[in-house]
């Protein structure tokens, strides 16, 4: 019965960019794994899957050797981090397509004395992320601005009310340009947090 869906970015795009980012930190070769959230998550479902597809279309060389749910619950990702650790010797990478998967990783990978040989991507907030990447832990991470989300709802939920419907390609102040598919409405695209930026965020 809704009218419309803001999401964050497009699953597909958000997918393909998360494997790309790891690609291009491993040489686009050897294995990794994925740290998820809920199993039953249909958000975190279909960025894996595009996390896979991908992976088969663009990286031939590279092997994902497990996929592990972790209940966004950050022990349990960490104790599931170490064992990726000691199960896969030759793990060179982890996916966290939660917010706390990623930290979690990072910090396995800090205390097993592997941070560099290891390389974590994922999404996550700046502040949890923050020592990780001002440290070199990881390199990037990624997610989207809140604050803009919360806007563009205000904002196109005031144009509904007004009769007016959002267009795709669209500008929306302070947001930028929009797409839209059907009944959902995408902000944009990921952002990634580095050590250059993520000062600049504080959420």
């Amino acid at each position: 019965a809704r009218e419309l869906f803001i999401n964050m970015v497009d699953p597909e795009t958000l997918g393909r960019h998360l494997m790309d980012a790891l690609a291009l930190q491993m040489g686009e070769q050897g294995q990794y794994a994925i740290l998820t959230g809920a199993a039953g998550a249909s958000n975190m479902g279909e960025w894996v899957k595009w996390i896979k597809v991908q992976n088969e279309e663009d990286y031939p060389r590279m092997t994902l050797v497990q996929t592990v749910a972790t209940d966004d619950d950050s022990q349990k990702a960490y104790s599931a981090s170490v064992k990726l650790l000691e199960k896969y010797p030759q793990l060179k990478g982890m996916i966290g397509s939660s917010s706390v998967a990623t930290p979690a990783a990072a910090q396995a990978v800090l205390d097993g004395g592997v941070a560099g040989r290891i390389h974590i991507v994922g999404l996550s907030t700046p502040n949890l992320m923050r020592p990780y990447l001002n440290d070199g832990t990881v390199r990037n991470v990624t997610l989207w601005s809140p604050k803009k989300l919360g806007y563009l709802t205000m904002v196109l939920a005031k144009n509904l009310l007004d009769s007016v419907s959002p267009v795709n390609g669209e500008t929306i102040r302070n947001v930028g340009e929009i797409r839209v598919k059907e009944d959902t409405v995408i902000m944009g695209d990921p952002l990634d947090f580095t050590k250059a930026n993520v000062d600049e965020y504080d959420f």
